[in-house]
Formats: C-alpha cells, structure tokens, sequence
C-alpha cells in the first residue's frame, strides 16, 4: 500500500511537517550564520593590520594567516618601530589595528599602548584599535587594549577578535 499524505492523520501529517520546518529553520540559519561571516570578512577585508613582535617566525606565520583571512598584514620588530611606521602613514589611511606582543626589546607592548592612548602627538589615531597578544598586561594598561589574545593564537581566534573589535 502507498503512503502518502491521505493516509496520515492529522497527528503525523503534522509531527511531518514540524521536523520538515525544522530541518528548514536550521539549513536558513546556517545561511545566515554564514552571510553574516561573509559580509564581515568582507568588511575587514582589506583592513591595514600592523602585527608587532620581536621573533621573526611568529612575525611570519601570523601575517601569512592574516594574509589568508584577506587582511593586508604589516610588520614590526617593536614597538618604537611600530610607533614610527604608525606615524608615516597619515591617520585617516593607516592602519585599523595593531596587533601586539607585550614583552619586546626597545620597546614593549605596554609602553607602546601608553604612547598611542596617552601622547598628543598621537590624538589622530585615537580610532586604531589596539590588541595586546601573549602575556597579560598589567592592570595599569589593561583599559588602554580594545582585545587580549594568548599566544599561541589560533587562527580563528585571532579572526573573530579582528571582526568584532573592528566592527565597534
């Protein structure tokens, strides 16, 4: 015997139709969850990031994965380095974040945020997003960081922060 909708009652042509919509609410939400990292990522993309770091291999691996996620990815050593690439670029088409390492020779991180957020000389930037990654700041600095990330930094980690602190 064929069994189609005339042989159901009304309690399994129902109970059909409730799994039916609700493989159809979760396929749509899963496309929206997916427009929504899409239209993000296109957003971000071409955000100017500056990664700063004194170990040239996190240097490196960091901004390929930057690289990949569409970002345009820039390099530091420290952060008087940061600080001077920062300031050759005009603020209104510099960088949207820099991304940075707490402990580093010339200068640290900690120092580094204290001159973005506090010196006059950089009130033009006051919109550049600064993330503090490895070690915790101190609670000294802590205010002055729009992000913490812990290295190592994975990945999608590190894309979902960028999303959200450049999205504020």
């Amino acid at each position: 015997m064929e069994n189609n909708s005339t042989d159901l009652t009304n309690e399994e042509y129902l109970e059909r139709n409730k799994k039916a919509i609700a493989e159809y609410n979760k396929k749509a939400e899963e496309t929206v969850n997916f427009l929504k990292k899409e239209c993000s990522r296109a957003k971000n993309a071409k955000a100017r990031l500056l990664l700063v770091d004194d170990e040239r291999t996190i240097r490196d691996s960091y901004s390929l994965g930057l690289r990949e996620l569409g970002y345009e990815a820039y390099l530091a050593e420290n952060g008087q380095e940061a600080l001077e690439k920062i300031f050759s670029y005009p603020a209104e088409s510099g960088f949207n974040a820099v991304l940075v390492d707490n402990h580093m020779p010339v200068m640290s991180g900690e120092d580094f945020v204290k001159n973005i957020r506090q010196n006059p000389k950089y009130n033009d930037y006051s919109d550049m997003k600064v993330i503090s990654i490895g070690h915790p700041p101190s609670e000294e600095v802590r205010p002055m960081y729009d992000a913490f990330l812990k290295k190592p930094l994975e990945l999608d980690e590190m894309d979902s922060t960028l999303e959200k602190v450049l999205l504020e």
